[in-house]
């Protein structure tokens, strides 16, 4: 299959009025012949397909790229969306593809889809990156029992091209593994060059099973695991910014102390900007009532008992972040994208995902600290 990738984002609109995923799907179906020709014939495919692509995706949302080629034997043309690693775009791009309707010599996939890993291999930055000259090791943390910490070791690796090397090999385990896997099952991971003081080194390709063993046993030991916040011990503090604003924070003890944080491995963090006062730093009458109604909305949408749990909440400087931890991480993107959209007349409302099965990000408001 050949294949063309896009990675940028077009700020240039046109007069498709596109904001729903079902106005996506039909501008796309309307120029579906045109698109495949494109791509078929292989001229003028950046302003015949890529830019336009781009372009409407843009206006649907920010930072979902695509892949596409066309299969020689079959002559289907498949399109993948991809979140570029970022977790709270994972839902949508499932959603997209979801809702893409059948169209004549076309294939729609959510995510980059594993590859067989023997025979494969990726080209970038003048390196080749495969099951050849990459092996792995896993790093053991007694203290975090259940992170899954990787370091891969690639033969040819140059501390001074740390970085194209590290996207390299990412992109090798996107592709070899599938996307889904390489971004949410992997908690930390690292890339260096052989040595003398590093263990036996086991294949790239036995990765993806150490990967679904390790799951396995992390579901069996939380599966059942539900937290309920209602007779747990809140503490309110204030504290002072580095330009001297006040900060406020409301802090659930009982969680922070809960011996069961992995359980809960996904962090959701809601951004809510707001004018602040120039003295205090707090928002009005009017705008504290609408973050009120906005986290009691988020609570009754993410309950705790669907293992959803509000941990912290923070408050100064024109800001209120809340931190939710969660059992999974779809279900929040979602609520959030509509959450943003309902209160953007009144304020900015901006939402990330990420892992912390331990909850390390909150370690400042443990009573010690």
């Amino acid at each position: 299959m050949s294949v063309f990738n896009e990675l940028f984002k077009s700020n240039s609109f046109n007069n498709d009025n596109i904001e729903t995923i079902a106005d996506f799907w039909k501008w796309f179906k309307s120029n579906a012949d045109t698109f495949y020709n494109a791509i078929d014939e292989g001229t003028d495919i950046e302003n015949k397909f890529f830019s336009p692509l781009a372009d409407q995706l843009y206006k649907l949302h920010e930072r979902i790229f695509f892949l596409v080629g066309i299969n020689k034997e079959t002559k289907i043309a498949e399109l993948t969306f991809t979140p570029d690693a970022i977790i709270r775009n994972i839902a949508f791009v499932e959603d997209l593809v979801r809702e893409a309707p059948q169209i004549d010599k076309w294939q729609f996939v959510a995510l980059k889809q594993a590859s067989d890993v023997e025979g494969f291999g990726v080209k970038m930055f003048g390196r080749d990156f495969s099951s050849k000259n990459i092996q792995f090791y896993p790093v053991e943390h007694p203290e975090f029992p259940d992170e899954i910490d990787i370091i891969a070791v690639y033969d040819d690796y140059d501390e001074k091209d740390h970085d194209d090397i590290f996207n390299g090999v990412c992109i090798y385990l996107d592709n070899s593994l599938g996307e889904l896997k390489s971004i949410t099952m992997i908690d930390n991971m690292r890339v260096r060059g052989p040595g003398d003081d590093i263990p036996e080194l086991i294949p790239i390709e036995k990765l993806d099973a150490y990967l679904i063993w390790r799951e396995k046993e992390f579901v069996e030991r939380y599966t059942d695991i539900t937290h309920y916040s209602k007779e747990d011990h809140y503490g309110s503090y204030q504290g002072e910014l580095e330009n001297g604003m006040p900060i406020f924070a409301i802090v659930n003890h009982t969680l922070l102390n809960w011996e069961h944080k992995a359980s809960h491995p996904w962090i959701l963090v809601v951004m809510i900007h707001y004018d602040p006062n120039p003295e205090t730093g707090l928002p009005n009458e009017r705008i504290y009532k609408l973050m009120e109604d906005l986290e009691v909305e988020l609570m009754d949408r993410l309950r705790d008992v669907d293992g959803y749990i509000n941990v912290i909440r923070e408050t100064g400087n024109g800001l209120r972040e809340i931190n939710f931890a969660c059992r999974e991480f779809r279900k929040p993107s979602r609520v959030m994208e509509e959450i943003a959209v309902k209160y953007a007349e009144h304020f900015r409302v901006e939402f990330d995902i990420y892992k912390d099965k331990y909850w390390r990000s909150f370690d400042k408001f443990n009573a010690e600290n």
